[in-house]
């Protein structure tokens, strides 16, 4: 069940899978750790592109509106 929530925000970014979302929580343990990650931090996960790092990061970062 604990796991269910950890995973619960990952679930909204498009474009990044079960394994990358494995792989997020595994490097950093927390979804709020992987919010406050920067880019280049979200990019040395393994398997985690460029790409992929930029839209995580801009997903928690969006402004609204």
């Amino acid at each position: 069940r604990k796991k269910d929530i950890r995973v619960a925000g990952l679930q909204e970014i498009p474009g990044i899978g079960p394994s990358r979302k494995r792989a997020l929580l595994h490097h950093f343990g927390t979804l709020k750790e992987i919010e406050r990650a920067s880019i280049a931090d979200l990019g040395k996960v393994p398997g985690v592109s460029a790409e992929s790092a930029r839209k995580i990061f801009e997903f928690f970062h969006a402004q609204p509106g």
